[in-house]
């Protein structure tokens, strides 16, 4: 019989559950990096074809989805000059009502790449997928290590874990070498409070070698 490994406190091993849910994990966060690759991909391609070889023509707007105002780009329908069937461009104006011509670029070769003249290059589109595509990929390779059975941690597992939840006992004061609620000190029967011990509550100090007046 093998002998059992021994975890650092507050690691513990997955069970075969969570290994299947960390493999179900794995495989979105797979997905989303291969979608946002092909996202970024497909918007960097289609910025540059129409770089290169983009005609300017005009355009007339027959729809429009505003669809959101979140930052995300907004959806319009255009049909170019010369052509029949509208073209989805994507931008972030809302101020373009239907029916207003608008100035397009449109790639011969592929009449259904356009994009608003007015927008120039799409770095949002270009530049966002590749982004988020490496923290994706991390998140996928750190699920797939859990799925295989790397150790989890859990801080309420950890007996030497701090809690910052719960509060210290020591105060301030008590942590200088003082309580925090000590009392002031109490002054001796028939002495004025805040007047050292010894001291004459009135008159002068008296010489050395007389008596002392009050005495009789």
């Amino acid at each position: 019989m093998g002998d059992v490994e021994e975890l650092p406190p507050g690691y513990v091993k997955p069970t075969r559950a969570g290994r299947v849910g960390y493999a179900v994990a794995t495989l979105g966060f797979v997905c989303g990096t291969v979608f946002l690759l092909w996202q970024g991909g497909s918007a960097t391609w289609d910025a540059l074809m129409l770089a290169v070889r983009g005609e300017v023509v005009s355009a007339r707007v027959v729809d429009v989805d505003l669809h959101t105002r979140m930052g995300m780009a907004d959806e319009l329908s255009v049909v170019p000059a010369g052509a029949s069937e509208p073209v989805e461009i994507s931008t972030r104006r809302e101020d373009i009502p239907v029916g207003a011509v608008v100035d397009v670029v449109v790639d011969p070769s592929d009449p259904t790449r356009a994009a608003l003249a007015s927008d120039g290059w799409p770095w949002m589109a270009t530049t966002m997928p590749f982004f988020l595509a490496p923290f994706a990929a991390l998140l996928a390779l750190l699920m797939l290590g859990f799925a295989c059975g790397q150790p989890v941690y859990h801080r309420e597992l950890d007996p030497g874990a701090d809690d910052p939840d719960e509060p210290t006992d020591a105060t301030p004061d008590e942590s200088a070498g003082g309580t925090a609620d000590a009392a002031p000190d109490e002054p001796a029967a028939g002495r004025p409070a805040g007047r050292p011990a010894g001291r004459p509550a009135t008159g002068p100090l008296p010489r050395a070698g007389t008596a002392d007046p009050e005495r009789t």
